[in-house]
């Protein structure tokens, strides 16, 4: 289910999480992230315990950056 007014077609005007989006697996979350605020990313932190993070590409695709939760 899509939230109202998301446009699914297009890379977002904003960084969103709820956007389509690709999500890749990091090892580690606080030097990814001190890694793209060191190059100027705007980035939607969560906190390292949830482990999840997003950036735009330099075209506006929302790219979700993610450490794995270990398995119960």
């Amino acid at each position: 289910m899509r939230p109202a007014g998301v446009d699914t077609g297009a890379p977002p005007p904003r960084l969103t999480p709820v956007a389509d989006h690709a999500a890749f697996q990091v090892d580690d979350y606080d030097a990814a992230l001190a890694h793209l605020r060191a190059h100027g990313f705007d980035v939607l932190a969560t906190r390292p315990e949830i482990g999840q993070l997003w950036v735009q590409d330099p075209d506006g695709h929302v790219i979700e950056l993610i450490v794995p939760r270990p398995r119960a």
